[in-house]
């Protein structure tokens, strides 16, 4: 008999630092099954910064460049962005110690390829938990209406449809599945026609940092300084920002020439750095290991968000250093609960947008205010976070596998 029970959890990505918003709650989910469990962790990305806090078994592997998995989607009719991390290593691994696995958790539905192919026998017992952090389907969906080239509207269309049937697939295998949002949740119901009881949503959050600002240290921010975040090699990030920069950024600095943005996280394709070289009074950092203190010095944070499923977490990040926050109806969507002019303030309109953002600027006791309740809020989300990970360890500890069957398979 084991000493802990084990949980096999597998993803796309290498969650520390925590740079972006799937990493952020990928490494949460992580750390508390990890209090409880025992991980082998499998991801299909390879570490630039150790993660010690994490006690697992890791497995790090290579993702495929996109025209590889490009080329193998074309071959097998599968989905690209499914290719990319199609590993036999994988496969083989799990394969090899599937009768350790009380749970097993599938975090970006990609992964789940590796292990479609494994008997359905060898899996029985086993509860299968996928979390969707974005409806993918719809993310190719949007990319090839959105773009003005006919070949990738084409190959958008094509990659939308092997998408929305792969996920129809895996979320059939599930005993569970998460979604990011109600919205969301009611998508893949109507749409997808996956069974009301399989799904559910998990409210992904993060708790408030210790060091974050109250109403009594907002007047200890730099003034003037607008922050935005995120990995600005993921598309929506970038249309945000376009349009932010393009429809309010000119006007900002007219009536405010001092004020500053600080574009901080991950440029890997340096999308961020050449804007910031097209505007004045714009900064890109690049990658930062610590974002803390860009957080910290902020005086507003803005999510000019205009494409893109799923729940931005960078806006829960802002809340949770206590960051006033001027976003668009796309930067909060999927959050229930979130109330325009209590937590943050809500424009879609640019010149609205733009008006809100300078108010905030001039008005630290707006921000203060903004500041309080959306610690409140966030708190309250943490709380609900952990009954629905309190949930996922009662169905690892019920697992259906016995002694007796673990010792027969082969």
């Amino acid at each position: 008999m084991r000493s802990r029970q084990r949980i096999l959890f597998i993803t796309s990505v290498w969650p520390f630092p925590p740079t972006d918003g799937g990493k952020i709650a990928t490494m949460n989910i992580l750390q508390e099954l990890a209090k409880d469990f025992e991980i082998s962790f499998f991801s299909f990305e390879k570490p630039e910064t150790p993660f010690p806090e994490l006690k697992a078994d890791i497995y790090t592997l290579k993702r495929k460049p996109w025209p590889v998995a490009i080329i193998e989607s074309v071959a097998s009719c599968k989905p690209a962005s499914v290719m990319r991390y199609s590993s036999p290593k994988v496969f083989r691994e799990v394969v090899s110690r599937i009768k350790e696995y009380e749970l097993v958790f599938v975090d970006h539905i990609g992964v789940f390829h590796n292990l479609d192919r494994i008997p359905p026998a060898a899996l029985a017992g086993i509860p299968l938990i996928i979390f969707e952090h974005n409806l993918e389907y719809r993310v190719w969906e949007h990319f090839g209406v959105s773009s003005g080239n006919p070949l990738k509207k084409l190959f958008g269309y094509w990659q939308s449809k092997l998408m929305e049937r792969f996920e129809n697939r895996a979320m059939q295998k599930a005993n569970l599945i998460y979604m990011i949002s109600q919205k969301e949740k009611e998508i893949v119901e109507k749409q997808l026609r996956i069974p009301e009881e399989k799904l559910s949503v998990l409210p992904i959050t993060i708790p408030r940092k210790k060091n974050s600002q109250n109403e009594a240290a907002l007047g200890e921010r730099k003034e003037n300084t607008i922050l935005f975040t995120g990995s600005f090699s993921w598309y929506p990030n970038i249309v945000g920002l376009k349009w932010f920069l393009t429809n309010c950024w000119k006007y900002i600095l007219e009536k405010k020439p001092s004020a500053k943005l600080i574009l901080a996280g991950n440029d890997k394709n340096e999308d961020a750095a050449k804007l910031s070289r097209s505007f004045r009074n714009v900064v890109a950092t690049g990658f930062v290991e610590d974002i803390s203190d860009y957080f910290n010095g902020a005086s507003v944070f803005v999510l000019p968000m205009q494409v893109g499923a799923g729940i931005k977490i960078k806006f829960l990040e802002a809340l949770s250093y206590g960051l006033p926050v001027v976003t668009t109806s796309k930067g909060i969507e999927g959050i229930e609960g979130v109330v325009d002019g209590t937590h943050c303030i809500v424009e879609d309109n640019p010149q609205a947008f733009s008006e809100e953002v300078l108010h905030l600027l001039n008005n630290s006791e707006l921000a203060a205010k903004l500041s309080t309740h959306a610690l409140g809020f966030l708190e309250n989300r943490w709380r609900m976070f952990s009954e629905e990970v309190d949930r996922i360890k009662i169905m690892a500890r019920k697992s259906n596998w016995s002694e007796e069957y673990r010792n027969s398979y082969e």
